[in-house]
Parts: structure tokens; sequence; C-alpha cells
């Protein structure tokens, strides 16, 4: 049988929500991402961070990496910063190798993720890459339901 692993960042609240949610609905376990490095608490603040940790490749230090090893499908949802993946999610896609796993991403957004899927594509190097599930700050889990069964 398929096990399945979601793995999140969440700053404010809100992607936890989202992957408890998606945790419950394909029976996963879970796992969520921590910095070494706190960030600040003003979102303009960590646009900015973000933005130059881009720019410098500079991206994030983790506490610690999961251990996918005995998963199949790994689900991975965070935020969206300025369009992109939250630069934890991209240190997290660098540093992992996802190959031989099912991997697709879920994020959320009160404005636009214009990049995100490329952004996750980008970084995302390894592993066999399926659509991701795009949402705003709430839960729906039809279509939850409806992305978990194509993967």
């Amino acid at each position: 049988m398929d096990k399945t692993l979601a793995i999140y960042y969440s700053r404010t609240g809100t992607t936890r929500r989202i992957a408890e949610q998606v945790a419950s609905n394909t029976n996963a376990d879970i796992y969520e991402i921590t910095l070494a490095e706190a960030l600040p608490n003003d979102m303009y603040a960590v646009a900015e961070l973000a933005t130059n940790q881009y720019e410098t490749n500079h991206l994030p230090a983790l506490n610690k990496l999961p251990v996918i090893d005995h998963y199949d499908t790994i689900l991975i949802g965070g935020p969206v910063w300025s369009g992109k993946l939250a630069t934890p999610i991209a240190s997290l896609l660098q540093s992992v190798d996802f190959s031989n796993k099912n991997v697709a991403a879920f994020c959320t957004s009160t404005g636009s993720y214009a990049e995100y899927d490329s952004s996750f594509r980008q970084y995302c190097q390894t592993g066999n890459l399926f659509p991701g599930l795009y949402l705003g700050n709430s839960v729906n889990e039809t279509r939850i339901n409806q992305w978990v069964s194509q993967i």
C-alpha cells in the first residue's frame, strides 16, 4: 500500500491547517519544517528577506530534514511569497532527494501564485512531479480529495 507524507512550512498557521486536512484526507503522516533562525514578524520584512535569499541563492537553514525513505508519495505545502514558493520550501527541495517518489505541491495564498509551480519545479530536481493544488486561506475538502485522487 502507498505510504504518504505531508511536509509543510507555515509561518502564520494557514498552511498548517491545510496540511492537517491534507494529511487527514490521505491518511498521511505529517512533518513540519522549522527554520534554524526565526523570520521577522512583519510580512513585508519577510518578503524583502525572501527576495534577497532568492537573489543571492542563500536559502534559509532548516532545523532538520524529514526522512522520506519509507514513503511513496510526498505532498509538500507552503505559503506563496511574492508569487513564488516560500524560501523554506525551496531550501527543502534543494536538500532532499525525491528520486522514485511521487511528489506534489500544495500552497496557500491570499494573492497571486503565478510563479509557484515553475519555482517548485525549478527547485525540485528529482521525483515524479504531479500537478499542484492552489488554495486560498481556507480548507476545501472537495478540491483536496479531487487533487489527491490524481496523484
